[in-house]
Order: structure tokens, then sequence, then C-alpha cells
């Protein structure tokens, strides 16, 4: 696999690139999308998910909008359910429902998730997904109270025990992310970037009571 190199704008950018600029991101290009690699030592950040809590963008993966009858929807999702892959999934209404996977599982997850009749649309655009990693990220989460702030009601998946993936409207994203570095500062919060989630994802320091649960 050819290593990831320094973003040239053409391939599509996430709403929160210049805040994460300005916090000193590395911004790359990775499986086609910019993202940020590392704010300085990819060491020091996975040490933060392990002892405190780390902010991420996560950009590079893929949501989607599941929308057919109450029925179909129940359907579909137990077909995403069989697949070995892992997805995290929230009912909008009942008859919609936002859908995350890895980008790499995008096609397996929009053919598992097509119902008799609706309509399965990538909405990545949409919307920002900060990541909270850590086992202070919970603490944070309640400390910040994200649905009594004057933004729209975000969308919360638990990915495991102590990481936490916080979706917003991608207009509201800059301003989301300042308010949890500014609430986690007591928390000892950090940005982090994708490289130090993928060490820990290679060394299963992010283990069951950390990744490895799946959100229905």
């Amino acid at each position: 696999m050819n290593p990831p190199t320094e973003t040239s704008h053409t391939e599509p950018t996430s709403p929160l690139e210049d805040v994460l600029r300005r916090h000193g991101a590395t911004m790359v290009s990775r499986d086609g999308r910019c993202v940020a690699a590392h704010y300085g030592s990819p060491t020091s950040e996975v040490a933060v998910c392990l002892t405190t809590v780390g902010i991420a963008d996560r950009f590079d993966r893929t949501t989607l909008e599941l929308r057919a009858a109450d029925r179909d929807i129940e359907l579909a999702l137990t077909a995403l359910e069989r697949l070995p892959i892992r997805t995290w999934w929230s009912h909008l209404t009942p008859c919609s429902a936002i859908v995350r996977c890895e980008h790499g599982d995008t096609t397996a997850c929009r053919e598992a998730l097509m119902p008799v009749e609706g309509t399965v649309v990538d909405v990545s655009d949409r919307y920002v997904a900060i990541a909270l990693i850590g086992p202070r990220a919970a603490d944070l989460l309640a400390a910040c109270d994200l649905r009594k702030a004057h933004y729209t009601p975000p969308i919360v998946f638990q990915e495991g025990r102590t990481a936490f993936e916080v979706l917003v409207p991608a207009a509201e994203g800059p301003g989301q992310w300042e308010q949890l570095l500014s609430v986690g500062g007591p928390f000892q919060i950090a940005c982090v970037g994708l490289d130090a989630l993928t060490q820990l994802a290679v060394s299963h320091r992010l283990d069951s009571s950390v990744f490895g649960m799946t959100l229905h």
C-alpha cells in the first residue's frame, strides 16, 4: 500500500479542515479523502486515547441514510447485521435511519441496505463525525451536554465502552468541535489523528471494551 501523501485539495475535504489545521493537524490524502493524519506525535496521541480523551475527525468513514417503509428498514438493518463488517446505526424516524461504516465497506454496506422499496443515499458531506476516544470520553459528553447547546441535537453513536462518535450537521461541526475542546480542558482532552487510531487498532489495544461493539 502506498504511503499517504500531503493533500493537494483535489479530493473531498472535511468541513473541519480549517479548524483541524489551526490546531496543528498534518493533512494527507488517504483513500481519496483529505484527512488529519496527526498533530505532531502519533505516539503521544495514542497515549491520550488510552489515558484521558482524544478528539478526532472521522471524515474517513461513510455516512449513509436509508429511507424506506418501517418494515423494510428493519429488514435492511437485519441484513446489515449479518455482514462481517463493523457498522453503527440510529433511527431518525420510523422510516429512516443513519448508518456509519468504514469507507472500504461502503459498497457492501449499501448492497446490504437496499430494501425492496426504498433508497440509500450517501450523506457523508452533510455531516461531521467527531470521535471521542478514551476513559474520560463519557464524562466529557455528560459535561458538555450537546443536546442542550445552541445546536441541532447530535446523533451520538457508542462504538464501545470508551469510544463515541458525535454526528452533527456539517455547518455546525466547527462550533461543536471547539465546544468539546473547551469543555474538555479539565478532562485533558487532545486532538488525535488517524495515524494514532490506526496504531491502536493494529496493536489491538482498542479491544472489545473500546471499539469492539456494533451499535444498532
